[in-house]
Protein backbone atom coordinates (compact mmCIF):
# COMPACT_ATOMS: atom_id res chain seq x y z
CA UNK A 1 0.00 0.00 0.00
CA UNK A 2 2.58 2.31 0.60
CA UNK A 3 3.56 2.33 -3.35
CA UNK A 4 -0.07 3.55 -3.46
CA UNK A 5 0.22 5.83 -1.16
CA UNK A 6 3.72 7.76 -2.86
CA UNK A 7 1.85 7.15 -6.13
CA UNK A 8 -0.95 9.24 -4.79
CA UNK A 9 1.37 11.73 -3.20
CA UNK A 10 3.64 12.67 -7.02
CA UNK A 11 0.36 12.54 -8.66
CA UNK A 12 -1.40 15.45 -6.08
CA UNK A 13 2.67 16.89 -6.56
CA UNK A 14 2.41 16.69 -10.20
CA UNK A 15 -1.48 18.07 -10.03
CA UNK A 16 -0.08 21.27 -8.39
CA UNK A 17 2.71 21.64 -10.61
CA UNK A 18 0.57 21.62 -13.68
CA UNK A 19 -2.16 24.14 -12.32
CA UNK A 20 1.05 26.67 -11.20
CA UNK A 21 2.69 26.33 -14.70
CA UNK A 22 0.55 27.85 -17.40
CA UNK A 23 0.98 31.36 -15.25
CA UNK A 24 4.93 30.77 -15.22
CA UNK A 25 4.87 30.32 -18.46
CA UNK A 26 2.87 33.12 -19.41
CA UNK A 27 5.54 35.41 -17.26
CA UNK A 28 8.32 33.57 -18.93
CA UNK A 29 6.52 34.26 -22.31
CA UNK A 30 5.89 37.91 -21.72
CA UNK A 31 9.66 38.35 -20.74
CA UNK A 32 10.86 37.01 -23.56
CA UNK A 33 8.74 38.62 -25.86
CA UNK A 34 9.61 42.02 -24.60
CA UNK A 35 13.25 41.36 -24.56
CA UNK A 36 12.26 40.59 -28.10
CA UNK A 37 10.59 43.71 -28.69
CA UNK A 38 14.06 45.37 -27.09
CA UNK A 39 16.38 43.71 -29.21
CA UNK A 40 14.32 44.76 -32.41
CA UNK A 41 13.87 48.13 -31.78
CA UNK A 42 17.33 48.45 -30.99
CA UNK A 43 18.33 47.09 -34.43
CA UNK A 44 19.79 43.97 -32.80
CA UNK A 45 20.69 40.57 -34.66
CA UNK A 46 20.67 39.17 -31.53
CA UNK A 47 16.81 38.85 -31.77
CA UNK A 48 17.12 35.76 -33.57
CA UNK A 49 18.81 34.17 -30.99
CA UNK A 50 15.55 34.28 -28.86
CA UNK A 51 13.06 32.75 -31.52
CA UNK A 52 14.19 29.37 -31.27
CA UNK A 53 12.75 29.66 -27.63
CA UNK A 54 9.63 30.77 -28.55
CA UNK A 55 8.49 28.77 -31.38
CA UNK A 56 6.97 26.19 -29.32
CA UNK A 57 4.75 29.21 -27.38
CA UNK A 58 3.00 29.73 -31.06
CA UNK A 59 3.18 26.22 -32.52
CA UNK A 60 -0.46 25.81 -33.09
CA UNK A 61 -3.16 28.05 -34.05
CA UNK A 62 -3.95 31.40 -35.52
CA UNK A 63 -0.52 32.70 -33.67
CA UNK A 64 1.44 30.16 -35.44
CA UNK A 65 1.89 31.86 -39.11
CA UNK A 66 2.62 35.09 -37.39
CA UNK A 67 5.16 34.04 -35.78
CA UNK A 68 6.57 32.37 -38.65
CA UNK A 69 6.04 35.65 -40.79
CA UNK A 70 8.28 36.92 -37.76
CA UNK A 71 10.60 34.27 -37.76
CA UNK A 72 11.13 35.22 -41.45
CA UNK A 73 11.51 39.30 -40.65
CA UNK A 74 14.46 38.62 -38.39
CA UNK A 75 16.02 36.43 -40.19
CA UNK A 76 15.87 39.45 -43.59
CA UNK A 77 17.12 41.63 -40.77
CA UNK A 78 13.92 43.16 -41.39
CA UNK A 79 12.91 44.93 -37.98
CA UNK A 80 10.60 47.51 -38.58
CA UNK A 81 8.14 44.64 -39.82
CA UNK A 82 9.41 42.37 -37.52
CA UNK A 83 8.38 44.86 -34.46
CA UNK A 84 4.68 44.74 -36.25
CA UNK A 85 3.97 41.47 -36.06
CA UNK A 86 5.33 41.06 -32.82
CA UNK A 87 3.01 43.53 -31.59
CA UNK A 88 0.20 41.74 -33.36
CA UNK A 89 1.29 38.32 -31.53
CA UNK A 90 1.41 40.31 -28.64
CA UNK A 91 -1.89 41.97 -28.93
CA UNK A 92 -3.21 37.96 -29.87
CA UNK A 93 -1.68 36.59 -26.14
CA UNK A 94 -3.90 39.55 -24.49
CA UNK A 95 -6.94 38.64 -25.92
CA UNK A 96 -6.65 34.89 -25.34
CA UNK A 97 -5.33 35.67 -21.89
CA UNK A 98 -8.66 37.73 -21.19
CA UNK A 99 -11.04 34.74 -22.78
CA UNK A 100 -9.51 32.33 -20.03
Amino acid sequence: FGAIRDFGAAAATSAATQCATPATDQAQLATSLQTLATLLAQGDASAADLLPGLGDAFARGPARALFLKLREQVDDYNFDDAQASLAALQAGLQLSAEDA
